[in-house]
């Protein structure tokens, strides 16, 4: 397998050599389990003791190496279990006969050859969708291979601007107005940067001088959206 998978393209033959990723020609999984803490609308509410959650497959193996990764260990350091594509088909089921409202895969780009298999195997018995859950740095060609095996792409926001905060925030207040009141008790008549100011003060996000940190304030903003904290919002409108 001469590996172009990733952006990084290093063109090496995986199954006698290792790129940049590290990872064999097998599947090295870390964990697969039900998962309750995805975005709601991928794996439920979680202050709802009734759901079951997503069917999380994490994958080693992740070829951005993110210096903030909260998974180092899975996805620098090699940790994990490999198994066969057969393996990784009877995973995805089970995962689907314990009720999972999906298939989440999670970093799953060094192993999308054997995924796409797996899910060729399993397709006349997997009924739920599939869940393409990445860090965001991928090649074209890699995704347009995914296309008919894939239902939902789930791409992280690794980094962002203060601007995206801003346009995020115009949209809450002429979409959903009052939710960044409520949220961060500040008035919505401010203007964006006053308003956000305002929740830089509320939240104590300060720089060293106890002053406002704007680019703080942005950023919880934008992570509250991500993890659903300012509720079921969704940015699609139908057309008309």
């Amino acid at each position: 397998m001469i590996c172009r998978l990733c952006p990084r393209e290093c063109g090496v033959d995986r199954s006698a050599f290792r790129g940049f990723c590290g990872m064999g020609e097998a599947p090295r999984l870390a964990r697969a389990a039900l998962h309750q803490w995805e975005e709601p609308c991928i794996s439920g509410d979680p202050d709802d003791s009734g759901q079951t959650g997503s069917g999380t497959v994490f994958f080693s193996g992740c070829v951005m190496r993110c210096v903030f990764c909260q998974n180092h260990d899975v996805s620098a350091g090699g940790f994990g279990k490999d198994v066969t594509v057969e393996r990784l088909t009877e995973i995805f089921l089970e995962l689907q006969q314990r009720g999972a409202y999906n298939i989440n895969l999670v970093s799953p780009t060094p192993f999308v050859p054997q995924i796409i298999r797996a899910l060729d195997i399993a397709k006349p018995r997997l009924t739920i969708p599939v869940v393409y859950n990445t860090g965001g740095y991928e090649r074209v060609e890699t995704l347009r291979a995914l296309e008919g095996y894939v239902d939902i792409y789930l791409p992280d926001v690794k980094y962002y601007s203060d601007e995206l905060a801003v346009e995020l925030v115009k949209f809450l207040k002429a979409e959903y107005p009052g939710l960044l009141a409520q949220r961060y008790e500040v008035s919505e008549e401010n203007d964006i940067i006053e308003l956000i100011s305002a929740v830089a003060v509320n939240r104590k996000c300060l720089s060293k001088g106890g002053e406002p940190d704007y680019s703080k304030a942005a950023a919880l903003i934008i992570d509250d959206f991500r993890s659903g904290k300012l509720g079921h919002i969704t940015l699609e409108r139908p057309e008309i």
